[in-house]
């Protein structure tokens, strides 16, 4: 297997995991089944196997979508890290930025808005 070459200062970076293991279960009827069982252990014997550093990560929790699917014990040797949201200032500066890579802006009015909804 590839992993097997791997230098342990490797890291493997995943985002929006979660969301994904929530779409290969569709609507859910497999959740706690062989399918997502089978699946959350061959990862974790795949983490302790190979020295590679995961950074797995969401918006929304990898320990929520397994308590939900019945697979949390697949996980608990996970770190879990949570981040906080961006301070104000730089909330605001990211909605400067961001539409501007897309040649686009969004006037005071419209981040002041979006900013009052995501801090209230």
């Amino acid at each position: 297997m590839l992993l097997g070459r791997v230098d342990a200062r490797c890291l493997i970076f995943i985002d929006e995991l979660p969301v994904f293991v929530l779409k290969l279960l569709g609507d859910g009827s497999r959740a706690g089944g062989i399918e997502s069982t089978s699946s959350s252990t061959g990862f974790r014997t795949i983490r302790q196997k190979y020295p590679i550093r995961w950074m797995l990560a969401g918006s929304v929790g990898l320990d929520t979508v397994a308590a939900r699917i019945n697979v949390a014990d697949a996980i608990n040797d996970l770190h879990i890290e949570k981040l906080d949201g961006f301070p104000y200032e730089i909330a605001d500066e990211f909605l400067q930025r961001l539409p501007a890579s897309y040649w686009m802006t969004l006037g005071p009015d419209v981040r002041n808005r979006v900013l009052e909804r995501v801090w209230v």
